[in-house]
């Protein structure tokens, strides 16, 4: 049998990188005509009562994760947030890179109005790029999601930044020297195809105008996510609101492994972030679907609303049964001068 030629292998890899390219090329099509399958699951686990529970864990799954390997992780997380129900909201890659991710936070919605617990605490977390998509989306249908007692936004390897040479090294870590054979069609898939997408929706969670206080986790050996895009993430989420935006770097730990590599530091540092108070974590102001801003208070703050009001109108009435005894006690003092003189 004759041994292929290095001009047959190249003639191969250059084929493959065509085949790619106009597969790529298809699905942005597709996606322009709103022809891509979508397909979002969600997935309930309860580790109490369904019955109004206290606290709530929502993950965003990676770029084509499954359930299963999404699912390992509750455990740690579980363990240090003490949560009672974990909500896993994963998509295929072609919805991922292509799909409209609305329908899956709609679902995430009415799931939440189902439990029916104002005192409820809500925990995202983000995995990834594929998990940091979500987010937008999720900050622009919140204005309709049932008022909650905090709010939790941690980000885990998130979010991916737009860079051919990121994904280069991560494919080369991955799969060995054939990895850069992933850049032509990322290249592609990035700069060309989903550019316009990809960098609003980075640049939403970088420069978001009034952000909610937030936990990014990275690691300054994750080829995917530099920590100089962190920075970057975390200097602008600041200054448009102070201390919304903490960030914790891991030693050596690869993209998405931080758990693994240091579970106990991760655990600590999770549950440091959680312990926040209430008043801190609970975004003042959100941003609604046409980028305005209103307040959205829960239980605890309407009931020291109602307090105020309360106490104003015991005041009011007091002030004015106040004025009526002065009144009274004028009009004694005249009828009893009047006596006299008389």
């Amino acid at each position: 049998a004759k041994n292929p030629s290095g001009m047959d292998l190249w003639r191969l890899l250059w084929n493959s990188l065509v085949f790619v390219c106009v597969v790529d090329l298809f699905l942005f099509v597709l996606r322009r005509h709103k022809l891509v399958p979508t397909k979002v699951s969600l997935n309930v686990d309860s580790q109490h009562s369904m019955n109004k529970p206290q606290r709530v864990l929502v993950c965003f799954g990676w770029t084509a994760s499954p359930y299963e390997k999404v699912k390992l992780r509750h455990d740690m997380l579980v363990k240090a947030g003490k949560i009672d129900v974990v909500i896993t909201v994963t998509t295929s890659i072609l919805t991922t890179m292509f799909g409209p991710l609305n329908e899956g936070i709609e679902e995430l919605e009415q799931m939440l109005h189902n439990f029916d617990n104002p005192d409820m605490e809500v925990i995202y977390i983000f995995y990834s790029g594929g998990g940091s998509l979500f987010y937008p989306t999720l900050r622009s249908q919140q204005p309709s999601f049932p008022p909650c007692a905090a709010s939790y936004y941690i980000f885990d390897s998130s979010p991916v930044p737009l860079s051919v040479r990121a994904f280069g090294l991560w494919g080369a870590d991955k799969v060995g020297p054939l990895g850069w054979l992933l850049v032509p069609p990322i290249f592609l898939y990035l700069y060309v195809l989903e550019y316009d997408r990809i960098i609003d929706y980075n640049e939403f969670i970088a420069k978001e105008r009034h952000p909610p206080v937030s936990l990014f986790l990275t690691s300054h050996a994750d080829p995917l996510v530099p920590s100089d895009s962190i920075e970057y993430i975390v200097r602008h989420r600041n200054e448009s609101r102070a201390k919304s935006a903490h960030v914790h770097f891991f030693l050596a730990s690869p993209h998405l492994d931080h758990h693994l590599i240091y579970p106990d530091e991760y655990q600590e540092v999770i549950e440091d972030f959680l312990n926040i108070p209430w008043k801190t974590v609970s975004p003042s102001v959100i941003m609604d679907r046409e980028g305005c801003c209103h307040r959205v208070p829960g239980r605890k703050e309407k009931e020291v609303d109602e307090e105020k009001v309360t106490e104003g109108k015991d005041n009011e009435h007091g002030e004015k049964n106040g004025e009526k005894e002065v009144t009274e006690g004028k009009e004694n003092q005249g009828a009893q001068k009047n006596e006299t003189e008389g």
